[in-house]
């Protein structure tokens, strides 16, 4: 059982815990023994939870994207530095020759 306490007159009632995480997940009306509508407005935990795994697959994404430009980047300048090699070792060839 959980104590629920009317917004409106301030009494206090039980209902079962089914009952309440019913309405906290499907925010549906119910009323107070006095006749007081209410619902629960704030996301019920399952809302969080769903909410948290949507942030994590969001975050996750970015920084795959983020991963792979990084990875784009290394292989660019490992390219570059292959080339400047290349061009290294052909000037050293050269001047050898020549001495």
């Amino acid at each position: 059982m959980e104590n629920i306490t009317c917004y409106l007159c301030g009494i206090v009632f039980g209902c079962p815990d089914n009952w309440v995480n019913n309405r906290r997940d499907r925010h549906d009306t119910f009323y107070c023994p006095n006749g007081h509508s209410q619902y629960f407005a704030g996301k019920s935990e399952s809302e969080k939870l769903k909410d948290e795994v949507e942030t994590r697959k969001k975050q996750l994404l970015n920084a795959e994207e983020r991963l792979k430009e990084v990875w784009k980047r290394v292989d660019h300048q490992e390219r570059r530095a292959r080339a400047y090699r290349g061009k290294f070792y052909s000037i050293k060839e050269r001047l050898n020759g020549r001495a």
